[in-house]
């Protein structure tokens, strides 16, 4: 979870957009089993060399690391997969895992599980 607190930090909180309307609503982070395949393993260095793309652009902040990501993804949706596992740009040694869930190759089954923690309200919010 401390990978998808960093994402949710880095993605609303630190770029402002944890303060847009809409966004304030009180939110929970959960816990969901995810069965999908294919699935592009961008945590593979073997797969990055295969694919031309460096670690440095998946984990970086530039407006080129942003371009090389969405242009891999991209290029993965059109071949087939159904999501990305990579390293995350938000917290070394995390992974996140990137959902294709408009495509209708491969399979997808996402179901509930039990852990569920409050992300912006609460005695703790992540707004501080």
């Amino acid at each position: 979870m401390e990978g998808a607190l960093a994402e949710y930090r880095k993605h609303f909180v630190d770029n402002g957009f944890g303060v847009a309307p809409g966004l304030l609503a009180p939110r929970d982070l959960v816990s969901v089993d995810v069965r999908v395949e294919p699935v592009l393993n961008l945590t593979s260095a073997e797969v990055r060399a295969d694919l031309g793309i460096a670690l440095e652009h998946l984990v970086g902040d530039t407006k080129a690391d942003l371009a090389a990501c969405r242009r891999t993804a991209w290029e993965d949706v059109r071949s087939g997969h159904r999501g990305i596992l990579a390293p995350s740009a938000a917290k070394k040694g995390e992974r996140t895992l990137m959902l294709y869930v408009e495509s209708d190759r491969g399979r997808l089954v996402v179901s509930n599980d039990p852990d569920r923690i409050s992300i912006n309200y609460g005695p703790n919010p992540l707004f501080t």
